[in-house]
């Protein structure tokens, strides 16, 4: 009888660890997670669903103050935003006011990437870059959309951002 009892307390308190275990598996949507080939893939499968999830068209605001272009900064009137990589397309969403600091939360960012497996239309052309934020020790994934009304199959990038605002932006996950 003394044994009967002691085992059921003991079984009581390590079941919620068995089912901590099962259940941690099937994280996320109910779906189970499909088997990636690197971590590319992985991370193109998460900002799918980012942008499944996460996406609504917004009306973001322009910086509207002095924007100047230094060697590897933008000064946008006295807040520098670092970028490590400036093309010239590149160069034109900051100097335009589309992304600056007080926007992303931050002030050194890496290299922007267009994202063309997500794109919607011709009209609207999405990217991510990295945010290096004083606070944290690791980058924070961010995301955003550019649209452009007038663009069709022919429009370079460059033309794009000339006439282009900024219809989407948000941080995505901390990557470790």
């Amino acid at each position: 009888m003394m044994k009967k009892f002691v085992t059921t307390p003991l079984l009581l308190l390590l079941l919620p660890l068995f089912c901590m275990q099962v259940f941690a598996q099937n994280i996320g949507d109910g779906k189970s997670s499909p088997e990636f080939k690197n971590q590319g893939e992985q991370e193109d499968y998460w900002t799918k669903n980012f942008f499944r999830k996460e996406y609504k068209d917004q009306q973001l605001e322009v910086f509207t103050g002095r924007v100047v272009a230094a060697a590897d900064a933008f000064i946008f009137s006295g807040d520098s935003l670092f970028v490590n990589s400036q093309s010239i397309e590149m160069k034109t969403i900051f100097l335009k006011g589309l992304l600056y600091p007080s926007l992303i939360g931050g002030n050194r960012i890496s290299d922007i990437e267009e994202l063309k497996f997500i794109e919607k239309s011709l009209q609207q052309r999405r990217f991510k870059f990295l945010l290096y934020q004083k606070s944290l020790s690791n980058p924070t994934v961010c995301f955003f959309e550019l649209t452009n009304r007038h663009a069709t199959q022919k429009t370079t990038l460059t033309e794009f951002i000339r006439d282009t605002k900024l219809t989407f932006f948000k941080q995505g996950w901390i990557m470790i």
